[in-house]
């Protein structure tokens, strides 16, 4: 095997592991690869038969190697021995071990699966890396466990797009996933967040729906551009199980990205991919509201103030709900017809259907969950819609079926949406001259404080991460 041949067999192409979206993979890897292509030039210099077969043998198989386990390397940099035994034999790993410098350590017990999406190509590794920062859940669930960690840059491949963030902004969701509430089986590390805004500095061959210097926000589920999804769309989501956007640079596919218009701020464009997308999808892709109706919104947050302000740009009339006075003249004053507290007034369902007029709302923002939805069925109308998108008040609840079944109403879960969604609200947003409220803005660095922040609930819209200099 001549070098030439061993170097295009190491390109990066041909290592492009179903975990490469992972930090740590590509991190771990490069010492090996470059140790990998030392032993082959050698080899090509020695002429020894025997010695290159090895080495084209580990080339081939290093993908099974990766696509096994998510290699660890020791306190030395060695990689495991017995990897290259159980899939190249004991001649191959012994040749390891004298050319590549292999030990016998063991794999990680809390690998990396493989991504979901594996079909997908994946970034091509850079040999000479430079850092880059990332927020990422570190050793095990928990703020404490919250760290801003150095992590190698990567380079597009075929149809991908390299991304400076900008921004990024937070959702309740990356609260529950940092304290291991989300997914207790979640694989760390994790880099956390799954809105956010970049701009794109690097295409890879074949990209065309976007170039270099304009600026895009990645969608929520990185798989799911139109239609229903699926089980595999549904795990291709940022921010876990995928390495998410709170961090400097990203490489994803061209697919994944919709651009931001000039209209739009960083900070603006960062809130929208997760929240203002749920939003829409609840009340334009699936519920169809139309001028006239009644939205009901429960409490201040993101997704609810989103549900607020694209209601009002539907012609609806919005009662919003909250324990706070202060608040409910904040969402007064963005346009909200009718407020109720719900802790004064503990009854809100009932009082929510007496403002629509006797009959109920058209439609209700759910985001309490166990806790809330009782009220939610009382304030609904017959045939009324409740579009169930959070639990921040319980994931069970003992609330009896037959209103549901008794009156028609339709109860349907909202996760986010596809890129088609994401790219009619943006156009909607532009014509309407939607305003984002965001509340507060940290550093990269402040992410913890953020969370904390967020986890106060004292926050009114979105809060904002920004991650450019």
């Amino acid at each position: 095997m001549s070098a030439r041949k061993l170097r295009d067999c190491m390109s990066a192409s041909s290592f492009v592991a179903p975990d490469f979206a992972s930090a740590e993979s590509r991190r771990t890897l490069t010492p090996f690869l470059e140790r990998l292509r030392g032993a082959g030039a050698a080899g090509s210099r020695a002429g020894g038969q025997a010695e290159k077969h090895v080495i084209a043998k580990a080339a081939t198989a290093s993908h099974t190697l990766l696509k096994k386990w998510d290699v660890s390397r020791t306190r030395d940099g060695r990689i495991p021995k017995k990897l290259a035994r159980s899939h190249c034999g004991e001649t191959a790993a012994a040749a390891f071990d004298t050319k590549l410098g292999l030990g016998d350590t063991a794999p990680s017990p809390r690998s990396r699966p493989e991504a979901p999406g594996a079909g997908f190509i994946r970034p091509r590794m850079q040999t000479m890396f430079s850092a880059m920062q990332a927020v990422s859940i570190e050793g095990q669930f928990g703020l404490d466990h919250l760290q801003l960690v150095q992590r190698p840059t990567a380079s597009p491949a075929f149809g991908q797009v390299r991304l400076r963030m900008r921004a990024a902004s937070l959702n309740y969701r990356d609260l529950l996933m940092a304290q291991g509430k989300y997914n207790p089986r979640q694989p760390l590390p994790l880099v956390l967040g799954s809105d956010g805004v970049g701009e794109v500095v690097e295409v890879g061959p074949g990209v065309s729906r976007i170039q270099v210097g304009e600026r895009a926000c990645p969608i929520f589920a990185q798989e799911w551009i139109a239609g229903a999804p699926t089980k595999s769309i549904l795990r291709s989501t940022l921010g876990g199980p995928r390495d998410g956007t709170l961090t400097q640079e990203m490489v994803l596919s061209e697919q994944a990205l919709v651009r931001v218009p000039d209209a739009l701020s960083d900070d603006a464009a960062a809130t929208l991919p997760c929240a203002a997308v749920t939003a829409w999808s609840a009340l334009v892709t699936q519920g169809r509201v139309c001028a006239g109706q009644t939205v009901l919104t429960q409490g201040t947050g993101g997704v609810s103030i989103f549900a607020l302000q694209i209601a009002k740009m539907l012609g609806a009339r919005v009662i919003v709900t909250s324990k706070s006075d202060e608040k409910l003249e904040r969402a007064r004053a963005l346009g909200a017809d009718e407020t109720i507290n719900y802790e004064t007034t503990q009854d809100w369902g009932r009082r929510a259907k007496e403002i629509a007029g006797g009959d109920g709302v058209d439609h209700v923002i759910e985001v309490g969950g166990g806790g809330t939805l009782g009220q939610s069925l009382r304030a609904v109308r017959p045939g009324g819609t409740i579009s169930v998108i959070g639990v921040l008040s319980g994931n069970t609840s003992d609330v009896s079926l037959l209103p549901l079944l008794m009156q028609n109403v339709r109860m349907q879960g909202v996760m986010v949406g596809h890129r088609d969604s994401f790219e009619a609200l943006l156009a909607a947003a532009v014509q309407c001259k939607l305003s984002p409220v965001i509340d507060r803005s940290f550093s990269l660095a402040e992410t913890k404080q953020a969370l904390t922040y967020l986890k106060t609930a004292n926050h009114l819209g979105k809060i904002v991460v920004r991650i450019a200099d």
